[in-house]
């Protein structure tokens, strides 16, 4: 397995691992929304043979998701925590073998020898790499996708001014808090760990990457959808 540019994250992952699902919509807000939102963009026939790369899939809430309203299709996880999929493994085993998973930095994902997908999907992951990473994943990403292929992204963003910034973090610390959960170590873990991107420098790299259609779908404070599209002539 490769080194993790994460440092002290990889061992929180891992410890989170047994309680993530429940853990999860506590700290993040309209968690179970976002789903439904990122599902519903999906630009196939629920009766279409899709093949599906989850960058980041921990427990396999998209995943899941997707092997649901998809029954054809296929899905290929990528995470670089080995309890996060042994979870994952477990929770989507009814699914047999239309689901493989591997463990790997996906900061280090390269499309070259790699099958192509109709659709790339990530869930609050992409914000624990930096920039430059990030932009070398969007055109590996780009290049992986098939004519009309799709790429659909959740994750944490940059807010565009230090005062709306100011704002989403109280916003944030108050929902948090709200629900029972101790609001100073989860942002301190996030000042400490995460590396968000501004949301418009984002959809100016998938840009940049060749994809078409780029836009923002869904934003809630620093919680973002957004994605483009293969502009459907074969590479």
């Amino acid at each position: 397995m490769h080194n993790h540019p994460l440092g002290a994250a990889h061992q929180d992952f891992e410890s989170q691992a047994p309680n993530y699902d429940l853990l999860i919509p506590k700290l993040i807000p309209y968690y179970h929304q976002q789903t439904q939102v990122l599902l519903n963009l999906i630009p196939f026939a629920s009766s279409d043979a899709i093949a599906v790369l989850d960058l980041g899939i921990g427990t396999g809430t998209l995943a899941e998701a997707v092997l649901q309203r998809f029954p054809q299709s296929r899905v290929h996880g990528i995470d670089f925590s080995e309890q996060m999929l042994e979870g994952c493994r477990q929770r989507l085993d009814p699914y047999g073998d239309r689901l493989t998973l591997e463990q790997m930095d996906f900061s280090h994902y390269q499309s070259p020898e790699r099958p192509q997908y109709n659709l790339v999907i990530s869930g609050l992951a992409i914000h624990h790499i930096s920039d430059d990473r990030k932009k070398h994943l969007f055109q590996a990403l780009a290049q992986s996708l098939q004519p009309e292929g799709t790429l659909l992204i959740r994750d944490l963003v940059k807010a565009p001014t230090q005062r709306l910034e100011s704002l989403y973090d109280r916003l944030w610390r108050d929902f948090i808090r709200s629900n029972g959960e101790d609001d100073a170590l989860w942002y301190g873990k996030h000042r400490e760990k995460d590396q968000p991107a501004y949301l418009a420098e984002q959809l100016q790299w998938l840009e940049q990457s060749g994809l078409h259609h780029v836009d923002c779908h869904w934003k809630y404070w620093q919680f973002a959808i957004f994605g483009g599209r293969h502009n459907g002539c074969a590479s």
